[in-house]
């Protein structure tokens, strides 16, 4: 009944007619390109370890532990022998409901089918700027080699590839900071997604407890999709929504712990945390980064170039993630050149999230954390790539340019999904 009520508000459609059904299963089939077919083929095969008996699984004291605890006892509730007891776990509530259906085994398949969304979100940002200079032809007929290459400098890290099969939420988080930028980025009359942003934003604050410091920015997103189209009433009330959504967990951490906050808000703000009574620094200090100016602002490159370092601890990445620093660099380039090139406003919008989402791994840059911006990095890179080619075509209307320039841009993602070079540590 909640989840036909949750249909009804989205969408106010009966979702119990075959209607309904009808039209969501030509919307499926019709939604398929060659790309979007080429990467389900591709992960399918990458997720067959997520099927496979378990090699290798997170800690005992991490994630898993919550969802299990939770099945066992029938309730939500706190062990305080747990790491960081008082959490935001929105997402481990899908694990705790699997193990209570006795499908334990499915949860790495769930962090898997994240990954897959992850990709297909991707590639969902350019494909419109593709499609805009072609007129009817039909979606799946349209194939261009940047609109599958990009999502594999996603697919196809190692880092990725690392995460992709076990129980980490770090790949959900990235698909949950996708969404919501997705909707604010398609959001159009004919198309409004702005309650698919506050349900997926909402949900992505309690997935974790620092999440929460990505509030400001959903509300921002919110108002820019909205911002043309609806009455400030509307605004007001779908931002409250979206705050109130947001604040369960929290809320929780206020009554029984009497402190909202983050233990490491805590930490870094020097204020009391009422569950690290002594020196919090033991538990956090082999996630910060060093905080030299020249050390952060070569973060993205020392990534690439040696990430079996203690700041990252991974096995690697792909070159997509030395493009750090395009997103920012295009924004100033807006304001210094806007004159020359003034570029539409959800461009300017998508940039401005490119460059905010990795400013909290400037603070811990483990190699996992980055798996919540990268995918919004590859889908830029996507947005930019796809529309110098849509540009060129229009403009010089010829084969052989608009030939050599797919060929060039083919040629530039292949080089995106280069892996780290091998170094031993």
């Amino acid at each position: 009944m909640c989840e036909g009520a949750l249909f009804l508000w989205l969408k106010g459609e009966n979702w119990l007619s075959y209607s309904f059904w009808k039209k969501i299963l030509r919307c499926f089939i019709g939604a398929w390109t060659v790309p979007a077919l080429f990467i389900y083929l591709l992960l399918l095969i990458l997720g067959v370890p997520a099927v496979l008996p378990l090699t290798f699984s997170d800690s005992v004291s991490y994630h898993l532990a919550y969802a299990v605890d939770w099945a066992n006892a029938g309730r939500i509730y706190v062990d305080p022998f747990l790491r960081f007891p008082y959490y935001a776990n929105n997402f481990l509530l899908f694990y705790s409901a699997l193990f209570v259906l006795k499908l334990g085994s499915y949860c790495h398949f769930l962090n898997w089918l994240c990954g897959l969304l992850t990709c297909l979100g991707v590639l969902a940002f350019f494909t419109p700027i593709e499609n805009q200079f072609r007129g009817g032809i039909p979606t799946w007929k349209l194939f261009r080699a940047p609109q599958f290459l990009i999502p594999l400098s996603v697919a196809l890290s190692p880092v990725f590839l690392r995460y992709l099969n076990v129980a980490f939420i770090d790949i959900p988080i990235g698909l949950f900071l996708l969404i919501p930028i997705l909707c604010a980025y398609r959001s159009s009359p004919s198309q409004p997604f702005e309650r698919e942003l506050v349900v997926t934003a909402a949900f992505c604050g309690g997935m974790k407890l620092t999440l929460i410091g990505h509030l400001p920015f959903f509300v921002g997103s919110l108002l820019f999709a909205t911002a043309r189209r609806l009455h400030r009433r509307q605004m007001a009330i779908l931002c409250l929504l979206l705050v109130g959504l947001s604040l369960p967990w929290y809320l929780r951490n206020l009554f029984e712990a009497h402190d909202p906050t983050p233990p490491v808000f805590n930490f870094l703000f020097k204020h009391p945390d009422p569950i690290f009574k002594d020196d919090p620094f033991p538990y956090t200090a082999d996630t910060l980064t060093e905080r030299k100016p020249s050390q952060l602002l070569l973060l993205p490159i020392r990534f690439f170039t040696f990430p079996q370092s203690n700041n990252f601890r991974e096995w690697g990445v792909t070159a997509l993630v030395l493009l750090s620093y395009a997103p920012m660099l295009f924004l100033l380039s807006q304001v210094f050149w806007r004159e020359r090139w003034r570029a539409p406003p959800r461009l300017i919008y998508l940039s401005l999230a490119a460059a905010y989402l990795p400013l909290p791994w400037l603070f811990s840059s483990l190699g996992r954390y980055a798996l919540h911006w990268y995918p919004v990095l590859a889908a830029w890179v996507g947005v930019m790539v796809s529309d110098i080619c849509a540009r060129t075509k229009a403009i010089w209307r010829s084969r052989l340019v608009t030939s050599i320039t797919i060929t060039f841009a083919a040629v530039f993602c292949i080089a995106l999904i280069i892996p780290s070079p091998a170094r031993s540590s």
